[in-house]
């Protein structure tokens, strides 16, 4: 058995032993927290506010020398070091950077704001912030003037929600008030894949109606529309709610391939259709899929609904082809019926007094399509009042290739006119 003074020495030796190592393990957390070893929390603590007050100016440093790198990197006119210059984005957190990096780039652009490369970045920067806090980016982005910037800058955002749900990606350009507005570059490559309804909506909401033409020009698409779009349900919607700053060139023409008569019934009726391309391309359409016989029979039907002459041969000029091919002028003129002389006249004569729409193929081709008697008839008393040059010179070499001499041409074309 042990003596009693060394059990108690033991009891004392332990406790200085778990009291030392107690505090040593407090010593080592503080200055885990606080960072600096031998350092009383109060000093640590004053430290630390002073290292945050330095990171600050530490951030704002470091986009000078960021705008420093694209300054100099400009000057040098490589493009490949402009692009490098620009990728080289400080480690900001970017709800700090981006509104940081607008005002600098603002500061040392011309009058007119940022360049090109300062938008496409800043654009690109809101769009990752967007991804990471979609409301705070929008809220941003909200704040800031002149709107156009916003809507800018908004793109890359469109284009992003594009790629997700068109739904989505409409209701935020109407938010930012669309109308009027350019429709994001990055749009135009996915307009193809989109369903009737949803390039309705899309076009309804970037289009404007009652826009002041005269400083606005209409900007038209060329889509690849998929085999079972609806081109009717389209027509509808946008004809109703479009506005006519946008238009898509083809969109006439494909539908006359796919459906000749629908699509010419809705040209006939919706004349006024700002956007609307016209009866050439859908004649054009018609045409190209279903021959010349279909295209001519919906001409010749809608012409001979028109009870004004002169208005019934304008139509016939902007919608035929301007190529030299007598043989399909004399199909449209079957089938015209009536009096073949009168539709002959009343052609030739359109052809050469709307110096606006000038065609010499088609008159060509209707000199073609005249018997020598028709051309002995009527093109002296056509020609007589036409003091063009141009188009007396282009009858002549039509004559002339169709196998008349000199003499037989002058029969055929005396001189002006004279007026009392």
């Amino acid at each position: 058995m042990k003596p009693i003074s060394i059990m108690l020495l033991n009891q004392t030796s332990i406790g200085v032993i778990l009291f030392a190592l107690g505090f040593s393990i407090n010593w080592l957390i503080l200055n885990r927290n606080y960072g600096d070893v031998g350092k009383s929390p109060i000093s640590v603590m004053q430290d630390t506010k002073s290292t945050r007050t330095l990171r600050q100016r530490s951030s704002a440093n470091r986009i000078q020398d960021y705008l420093e790198k694209i300054r100099q990197a400009e000057m040098s006119g490589d493009r490949e070091l402009i692009t490098d210059a620009y990728n080289r984005i400080p480690n900001i957190a970017i709800p700090a950077l981006i509104p940081a990096l607008v005002e600098e780039f603002k500061k040392r652009s011309s009058i007119d704001g940022m360049d090109y490369r300062q938008r496409w970045k800043v654009a690109d920067l809101v769009c990752q912030w967007y991804q990471q806090d979609a409301d705070s980016a929008l809220a941003w982005l909200k704040s800031i003037a002149p709107k156009e910037d916003a809507i800018e800058f908004l793109d890359s955002i469109l284009e992003f929600e594009a790629d997700r749900d068109w739904d989505r990606a409409i209701e935020l350009a109407e938010n930012f008030g669309s109308k009027g507005n350019t429709m994001p570059s990055g749009w135009r490559d996915k307009l193809s894949n989109c369903d009737a309804l949803t390039l309705g909506k899309i076009f309804t909401a970037f289009s404007e109606k009652d826009r002041d033409k005269s400083d606005q020009m209409t900007v038209s698409f060329y889509i690849d529309f998929q085999k079972d779009f609806d081109f009717a349900a389209f027509a509808k919607i946008f004809s109703e709610n479009g506005g006519d700053n946008y238009g898509i060139n083809n969109f006439n023409r494909s539908w006359a391939k796919k459906d000749p008569r629908a699509a010419w019934k809705w040209v006939t009726e919706n004349t006024e259709c700002p956007w609307n391309s016209s009866f050439d391309e859908t004649y054009a359409g018609a045409r190209d899929i279903h021959g010349v016989a279909l295209a001519n029979s919906l001409l010749a039907e809608t012409m001979n609904n028109e009870p004004d002459s002169q208005k019934k041969y304008d139509l016939a000029l902007k919608t035929l082809p301007g190529n030299d091919n007598p043989d399909e002028l004399s199909n449209l003129i079957s089938q015209l019926g009536g009096d073949r002389m009168a539709h002959l006249e009343g052609l030739i004569d359109t052809t050469i007094r709307s110096t606006r729409s000038y065609s010499r193929g088609l008159t060509n081709s209707i000199i073609g399509a005249m018997t020598p008697d028709e051309r002995a008839q009527l093109l002296p008393k056509v020609i007589q009042n036409v003091s063009d040059n141009e188009i007396r010179e282009d009858i002549s070499f039509s004559l002339y290739t169709l196998g008349y001499n000199l003499d037989e041409i002058g029969t055929l074309l005396p001189p002006v006119k004279e007026s009392p």
